[in-house]
């Protein structure tokens, strides 16, 4: 898993949870925090992860990522529980595959080109997940949202009801990753402390 998809996860749950004030430092440990479930299979050539979001909002996310990247030859193929998404990205056919796997829990697997390439894999994976995030601070009425990505994890800026949030994310070993939260200039101890309680339920509801 990269640094960069672990900021993305760790984020999309501390955005899930948000009462969104005080600045706690938290050390997450495990992989199965968040937006995704942290364990990826390389099989075939398909690189596939869980998402601890609906198929329709994975469907949205994938779609914004092949806008992004400039994608064309765009063929999706919707079916009641996932379906597929073909496009063409920077030169290669790239297929998404969505699947149900339960409530608000869907999979996702991504080829690039005829055999298959890891790496590519992986940095669609990341976008996909970035996309998830911004569309969780978008539901929460965030705007001004602005991503500063560093190769051991980086920060997230972000107004939210009226205050503006940072998220840092850093890598501290593996599967292990520090987050910390500020809320305003000066942040507020007690609604941290109800930050943390909240973050810990959800992590155990994962």
């Amino acid at each position: 898993m990269t640094y960069t998809k672990r900021a993305a996860v760790a984020l999309i749950l501390l955005a899930c949870c948000i009462s969104l004030y005080g600045c706690p430092v938290l050390v997450v440990g495990g992989a199965a925090v968040a937006g995704g479930t942290g364990t990826y299979y390389y099989v075939e050539g398909e690189m596939r992860t869980d998402y601890y979001f609906s198929v329709a909002a994975v469907w949205s996310a994938v779609e914004k990522t092949i806008a992004d990247m400039k994608g064309h030859d765009v063929e999706p193929d919707k079916q009641t529980d996932g379906g597929t998404i073909k496009a063409v990205i920077n030169d290669e056919k790239v297929q998404f595959r969505i699947k149900y796997k339960d409530k608000d829990l869907t999979t996702l697997g991504i080829r690039v080109g005829l055999m298959g390439n890891e790496a590519a894999s992986k940095v669609l994976h990341d976008r996909v997940a970035d996309n998830l995030l911004k569309k969780t601070i978008a539901d929460m009425k965030g705007h001004d949202v602005e991503p500063d990505k560093q190769t051991d994890g980086g920060t997230i800026k972000a107004v939210i009801n009226d205050e503006k949030v940072q998220f840092r994310i850093k890598y501290k070993d593996k599967d292990l990753t520090t987050l910390g939260i500020r809320v305003g200039l000066m942040g507020n101890e007690a609604a941290s402390k109800v930050l943390h309680d909240r973050v810990a339920d959800n992590l155990l509801k994962k």
